[in-house]
């Protein structure tokens, strides 16, 4: 699979594949389109919901009327899924969800739940087990981490983690910043200026395990030649936990990546730069323009104090991060790339059994409407 940060439509190469693509799907749409006319379906359940023909598939299925999930497996060894009704997958529209809770406190339960996850993503043991290993190490200390990234003590640290440039989660979520490369490079441009703060970026681990046609290191080292010296690269495949870096720093920058809610989970103050899902609930810092984007930096670059959340705003953090990384997280015996081995474990027979209804009752009682759930992204029912 090409995989790319963008398409030049007056690129015969780029337009011949989007062209390609463009009388495939509308083929398949119209193919579908007759298909769900002549047959009765009570749900149209497919991954993702947002790309290539699954966009075109999920988008034919909302224009017919049909009850629509998306969906997107949690890469991890517990059979976990995550649904999205009558919207892709992709959006990530946590907005129904997040209302269902107006007063947004947290229990002493659920804030051991956080806590326990909190310990068990920084270490290197949790990885171990995850179907895309992501971090190699736990987190180091920060002592060690200084020494291993040369930085001196006493500087303001902003962490920068971008996207990768094909995260279909970062589509469409552009607002005064034209593209992530845009945010990135006008991100550099500011230390660049502001020699006494020191900037790392902390690429996409993920970049390292797929064909891409263009990282974000080496955008940076044609852009910019040479580098800045307060700038610190830390390459996708660095053996550095990101989790460990996150509590070194002062500041966490993010486009629309999941890194922006793990900061502030951490307490670290973050500033949203794109419609991230988890952007505009209160606990993150939500710049409106480009000015008060590099205004968000040097105020919380140059306070005396170092910059936090407050106890209200890591609160609001840890409710959200309950809602999307536990209540969101609905039990699904079948997990996608590892049908065969997930068959074994839990066969039809078994899942339709005490047992299996037990774990899998509600998920699949959402499946076929028995749970009624609002648009956007649906959360276990309490």
């Amino acid at each position: 699979m090409r995989r790319t940060t963008k398409v030049d439509l007056t690129s015969p190469r780029d337009n011949e594949i989007n062209t390609h693509w463009l009388k495939r799907n509308m083929s398949l749409r119209s193919r579908l389109a007759t298909v769900i006319s002549n047959r009765k379906y009570d749900m149209f359940l497919i991954p993702n919901g947002g790309i290539q023909e699954f966009g075109a598939s999920f988008a034919q299925g909302v224009v017919q009327g049909l009850s629509c999930i998306s969906f997107e497996m949690v890469s991890n060894v517990n059979e976990k899924v995550l649904f999205s009704k009558q919207l892709p997958f992709a959006d990530l529209d946590t907005e129904n969800a997040w209302k269902t809770d107006p007063g947004h406190s947290l229990t002493k339960e659920q804030g051991q739940e956080i806590s326990r996850l909190i310990n068990d993503v920084d270490g290197e043991a949790y990885w171990k087990t995850t179907f895309r290993r992501l971090q190699h190490t736990g987190k180091l200390s920060p002592i060690e981490l200084m020494r291993r990234r040369n930085l001196g003590p006493g500087r303001r640290i902003a962490l920068l983690c971008p996207n990768t440039g094909w995260d279909s989660t970062s589509l469409h979520r552009d607002t005064f910043f034209g593209s992530i490369k845009d945010w990135v490079t006008s991100t550099v441009d500011f230390f660049s200026r502001h020699p006494e703060h020191d900037l790392r970026i902390r690429m996409h681990p993920a970049e390292a395990m797929t064909n891409s046609e263009e990282k974000v290191a080496e955008y940076l080292g044609r852009r910019f030649n040479p580098l800045p010296e307060n700038l610190h690269i830390v390459e996708s495949t660095s053996d550095i936990n990101t989790y460990g870096l996150m509590y070194l720093s002062h500041l966490g920058l993010v486009y629309t990546s999941p890194s922006g809610l793990e900061m502030s989970m951490r307490g670290l103050p973050t500033v949203v730069a794109a419609r991230a899902h988890y952007a505009g609930k209160g606990f993150t810092i939500d710049p409106t323009s480009r000015r008060e984007y590099f205004e968000s930096l040097e105020k919380a670059l140059t306070q005396p104090d170092k910059p936090e959340l407050s106890r209200r705003e890591l609160e609001l953090a840890w409710c959200y991060v309950h809602m999307y990384l536990i209540e969101m997280r609905l039990d699904f015996p079948w997990a996608c790339g590892r049908m065969r081995e997930k068959l074994n474990t839990w066969p039809i027979n078994k899942v339709l059994s005490d047992q299996g209804w037990a774990k899998f009752g509600r998920t699949f009682a959402i499946l076929t409407g028995k749970i009624s759930t609002k648009p956007g992204m649906v959360a276990r029912p309490k």
